[in-house]
């Protein structure tokens, strides 16, 4: 997941490179899309990935502004709006929300299945509790069961009161 997104934000940040190289430089509308690109891409890379697609993004944007200084390129005049501009920015815009989209999906996919990890450990946690309460209880019998000296009567109220502990416990809804 994290290799396709560094390949589909290097090649958007070379797409918009090409359309400002194309249009209006620097100027171009199209660099709007290099933080939108840029931001997306940090919500799913590590950060050394997201240095290098930092690092390409400054050499393009180096481009953009040195490649005119120098003449490698002329941008072209400053024009109003034509039907291309519409089409840049709508791409920007949808591949954006494509890919925040799928971000937030996975993001949510992982939620729900934390939520449901932490369901299934509370109650393998509450099952050793109420095992332990039941072992203890078990003990508790057998020590009183080996004194030679006790009454049977106080063995019998002892072992029902443990007894009635223990399911009294067991029928306890389990709190979060």
């Amino acid at each position: 997941f994290e290799l396709t997104a560094a390949v589909l934000a290097i090649l958007l940040i070379s797409l918009t490179t090409i359309i400002a190289t194309r249009g209006l430089g620097i100027h171009h509308i199209s660099i709007l899309g290099y933080p939108a690109i840029l931001i997306v891409a940090s919500l799913v890379t590590r950060k050394r990935i997201m240095a290098l697609i930092i690092l390409y993004n400054t050499l393009c944007i180096a481009w953009l502004v040195f490649g005119e200084l120098a003449g490698i390129y002329t941008p072209t005049i400053l024009v109003h709006s034509v039907v291309g501009d519409f089409f840049s920015v709508t791409f920007i815009l949808i591949m954006t929300a494509v890919m925040v989209r799928l971000v937030s999906e996975s993001l949510f996919q992982s939620s729900i299945q934390l939520q449901i990890e932490l369901d299934e450990r509370k109650l393998v946690e509450e099952k050793i509790h109420q095992q332990a309460a039941r072992t203890e209880a078990l003990a508790s019998f057998s020590q009183v069961l080996t004194q030679a000296n006790q009454d049977y009567q106080l063995v019998l109220e002892t072992v029902v009161r443990r007894a009635a502990e223990l399911n009294f416990q067991k029928k306890q809804p389990i709190k979060d």
